[in-house]
């Protein structure tokens, strides 16, 4: 299962077209009037699609994020200033 967080215009574009392929995923935003299909079951998170704007506090966010569902892989589909992944990778 995937799973999409911000349910913006990235989040539910994604979300919307890994649905059409048929690909088992969930859709979380802050604004719970956004969310589809959550919370996900209970199976494994295979993807984890972070596309939350930035913020100062970005890289905590999207720690507590990866910790919260242990996955393979995760994509940051949101705009961010060079070095953040390697912040994110490095923690």
């Amino acid at each position: 299962m995937d799973i999409i967080y911000g349910m913006g215009e990235l989040g539910d574009t994604i979300y919307n077209l890994l649905s059409i392929k048929q690909i088992k995923v969930a859709g979380y935003d802050t604004d719970k009037s956004k969310c589809q299909d959550w919370p996900p079951t209970s199976e494994q998170t295979e993807i984890i699609h972070i596309c939350i704007p930035y913020s100062e506090n970005f890289v905590d966010i999207v720690l507590k994020i990866i910790e919260s569902k242990m996955s393979q892989y995760v994509i940051i589909h949101s705009t961010i200033p060079p070095g953040t992944t390697k912040s994110i990778q490095d923690k």
